[in-house]
């Protein structure tokens, strides 16, 4: 167990010694332990001394490795690191950042994902693409670990993963015989979006269908 944060690196000795962290946020800030510390207690649910622990043990090793590049989410890699060596699984899963890696989103700019025939590659596909991507992940560690573990596995499949996070319905079936006679209110009321009535024609159904 390393010492509390206030026994190892002052604070001035960490800004001589770092260069100033990337933020999520998009700024550039002096380095500080306690904004781990705080953000360990808040996400993860630790106690503030072993959340002060980790954090001065991360803080060592930044200063170890001699670090010329600091960014949010590699400070929360070296977090869950610290983490997994104190055996603290549950609490490293909730700390987990989502996302993706520089080459996968190099990857997708320049050639899409061929799943989808109703997906073109284009910009608005390629934002689709990796929110997806993001939200699956989340999706897959925030269920139960035995559904995320069965869907992963292939003993069941979440159709449209994607939308398990936003509570989203996924694909529905319809009596088209409604439709026929009502027109089409997506919301139901016809109140929040747009309508269209009865079709006249037969054309028109089968287009609109």
């Amino acid at each position: 167990m390393s010492p509390p944060l206030e026994k190892t690196l002052t604070e001035v000795e960490l800004k001589r010694l770092l260069p100033k962290v990337r933020t999520s946020r998009l700024t550039m800030e002096e380095f500080d332990p306690r904004k781990i510390a705080e953000s360990l207690v808040k996400e993860a649910g630790l106690d503030w001394r072993t959340a002060e622990e980790v954090a001065a043990e991360v803080s060592e090793i930044i200063v170890r490795a001699k670090l010329r590049f600091l960014s949010a989410p590699l400070i929360r890699e070296l977090v869950n690191y610290a983490l997994l060596e104190r055996g603290l699984e549950e609490a490293r899963k909730r700390y987990t950042r989502v996302g993706m890696p520089v080459y996968d989103v190099d990857k997708l700019l320049d050639t899409g994902i061929n799943e989808n025939a109703n997906l073109m590659v284009n910009p608005e596909s390629i934002h689709k693409w990796a929110a997806d991507r993001l939200f699956i992940e989340h999706a897959l560690l925030t269920m139960p670990e035995h559904i995320a573990d069965a869907h992963m596995s292939g003993l069941i499949h979440i159709h449209d993963l994607e939308y398990w996070s936003v509570g989203r319905p996924f694909c529905l079936s319809h009596d088209p015989r409604f439709i026929l006679k009502r027109g089409l209110l997506i919301d139901g009321t016809g109140l929040h979006s747009a309508v269209a009535g009865p079709a006249k024609h037969w054309e028109w159904l089968i287009l609109g269908m």
